[in-house]
């Protein structure tokens, strides 16, 4: 499920207003180069100044709502009195200026700066502690104001997908074993995003065609890179129920999105 509020403000411009952020994001530190992110995890708005913080609990105060209440506050509209038919947002512009952050097992890990503002709309919508899966790109950015002593990995938001309408589901008897061990991680190389997937997809991808698990237990998970072709990354995912028979897919993690490109299917090991 896109996470993307579409409801405009009429009084604000379809690119978010952070000027002086780009600007900034232009002069990015190269020690790291572009690479595409997949990761679990939960978004969460930081003020950088003082000033910031007390225009947040003052917008806090007025529209009666808790500052945890982030989607509220920043959604607040309202309508002139000259202009009834006019709806905007006040308190957009907190969201805006707010320095966003990817917090993946309970660490602080990435910077996330939205381009739009229907992307700005989905960082609004997932701050209501619902884990997402964050599709974008990263590189290492110093941005002035920041959150933090030093600037987190940045990514350049693509799309923000909630785990809990989308993708996982209840935990079923295949999570209990060593699916349950993949912990979230930040989701850069190809092994990570591979995980990553594989988490968030299980359901679909233990699937058969007959609506049927594929696997009824998982008690161990084998990742290996497949050189099928030069131009694609492609991941092996090997699952081991406790008879020892082995189910095997491919996932495809070249570009932003990855998928599954070999459904899953009994493992014979090539002699």
């Amino acid at each position: 499920m896109n996470l993307s509020d579409e409801t405009h403000n009429a009084a604000q411009p379809d690119v978010v207003n952070t000027t002086s952020q780009t600007q900034e994001t232009l002069q990015c530190n190269r020690e790291h180069p572009h690479g595409h992110v997949y990761a679990i995890g939960y978004v969460k708005p930081y003020f950088a100044t003082i000033d910031l913080e007390k225009q947040y609990e003052a917008a806090a105060e007025f529209t009666k709502q808790s500052t945890t209440s982030f989607d509220q506050i920043f959604n607040y509209v309202t309508s002139p009195n000259e202009q009834p038919n006019l709806r905007i947002r006040p308190f957009l512009y907190l969201a805006q200026q707010a320095t966003w952050v990817f917090t993946i097992n309970n660490v602080d890990t990435y910077t996330l700066y939205p381009r739009t503002l229907t992307q700005l709309n989905a960082l609004i919508q997932a701050s209501t502690k619902n884990e997402v899966i964050l599709v974008g790109l990263v590189e290492r950015i110093s941005v002035a104001g920041s959150h933090g002593s030093e600037a987190l990995p940045s990514v350049l938001v693509e799309h923000l997908i909630d785990t809990v309408d989308g993708t996982k589901s209840p935990p079923k008897k295949t999570r209990e074993g060593a699916l349950a061990q993949l912990k979230p991680n930040i989701g850069r190389s190809n092994l990570e995003r591979a995980s990553n997937y594989l988490v968030t997809h299980f359901d679909q991808i233990n699937t058969s065609q007959t609506q049927n698990e594929i696997i009824d237990n998982v008690n161990a998970v084998h990742f290996q890179h497949v050189s099928l072709h030069d131009d694609r990354s492609i991941i092996e995912v090997i699952l081991s129920n406790p008879n020892d028979t082995r189910f095997a897919c491919n996932i495809d993690v070249t570009n932003a999105y990855p998928f599954v490109s070999s459904k899953l299917a009994p493992f014979a090991k090539s002699s």
